[in-house]
């Protein structure tokens, strides 16, 4: 471990230009304690990041408004440094309770390929502008709290909630309720996630879980549910890359996670947004292409994808 290099890996986008995202873009910055790599992207190539909001900072224009978080961490995977050994990917609106998550991480992969950077995430209310540091930060009362989805899957217990529970936010009666929170973030063996990619083409997000479910032996569950057969062999070919399913552990790293606030968990319809590409016969190999700069454009055979995704993403009315 004395020759481990852990650095941190995050994407930043505000197409609607919600106000809360660059405040918490500030707060995670400052907060984070480990050398950054951020990939910024902006469709019209006005950047709101500059000098000193990351240690790496890589800004990527043009494409269409679709999820591009996990295309964005492919591009940043080209720009970190060759010493970096181990690598924490996390979304930009979170903040550790422990200075010393990093080390524990490291420590976690030892024995695993992957591993979710936390085992309790306090999902904070709205706080005023003056609040900003950790120690008040603290004292909010959470609007929920929750769990990684790792931790559950180790324990034998199935992917989804067999009851009425489970944090699947704004989830209506009878969705499926995913049992943990498989997202915001995780950490990997650097050479690992270099070779294998990030699974980047789900367009309106969940490639989290994706990807969680895939190293864990639950890929077929999830996809079977979710997917129209063109995404799901999709899906397998990537998933095909990272060997056997179920062959790998997926650690968790004893920190908590606070995630500050950006719009309420109804508006963003985990649940329901699968149906989208579902009812279009989403077909990743047609209807994404790239674009010059790097991020996904839609291709010309989209047809109503393009629509109907952008009114999802702006729907969810992110602050």
């Amino acid at each position: 471990m004395s020759n481990a290099s852990m650095w941190a890996l995050t994407s930043y986008y505000n197409p609607f230009k919600g106000q809360r995202r660059r405040r918490n873009y500030s707060i995670f910055r400052a907060h984070l304690g480990v050398p950054l790599v951020t990939v910024e992207w902006a469709p019209d190539g006005q950047f709101e990041l500059g000098p000193g909001d990351a240690d790496i900072l890589v800004q990527v224009a043009g494409g269409d408004v679709l999820w591009q978080k996990e295309r964005l961490l492919n591009i940043g995977l080209n720009h970190l440094p060759p010493d970096c050994t181990h690598l924490a990917t996390l979304d930009c609106d979170v903040l550790f309770d422990q200075p010393g998550w990093a080390e524990e991480a490291i420590r976690v992969l030892q024995a695993s390929c992957a591993a979710q950077l936390f085992d309790t995430v306090n999902y904070l209310p709205p706080a005023p502008d003056t609040c900003t540091d950790l120690a008040t930060l603290r004292q909010l009362p959470p609007e929920t709290r929750t769990w990684p989805l790792a931790a559950a899957l180790a324990r034998g217990e199935g992917l989804y909630c067999t009851g009425e529970g489970g944090p699947v936010f704004g989830a209506p009666a009878g969705a499926l309720r995913v049992n943990g929170n498989p997202g915001l973030g995780h950490a990997f063996h650097a050479d690992m996630i270099r070779e294998l990619q990030f699974y980047d083409a789900n367009v309106v997000g969940g490639a989290d879980l994706l990807m969680l479910t895939a190293l864990s032996g639950h890929l077929e569950e999830h996809l079977n549910r979710r997917c129209s057969p063109a995404h799901t062999a999709h899906a397998q070919a990537w998933a095909r890359k990272a060997g056997a399913p179920g062959r790998h552990r997926v650690g968790v790293v004893p920190a908590t996670l606070y995630h500050l606030w950006h719009g309420t968990f109804a508006d963003r319809r985990y649940s329901q947004r699968y149906e989208i590409l579902s009812g279009l016969d989403y077909d990743p190999a047609h209807h994404l292409a790239p674009h010059g700069g790097g991020a996904w454009s839609w291709s010309d055979a989209a047809g109503e994808l393009p629509a109907r995704v952008r009114e999802y993403l702006q729907s969810r009315n992110d602050a």
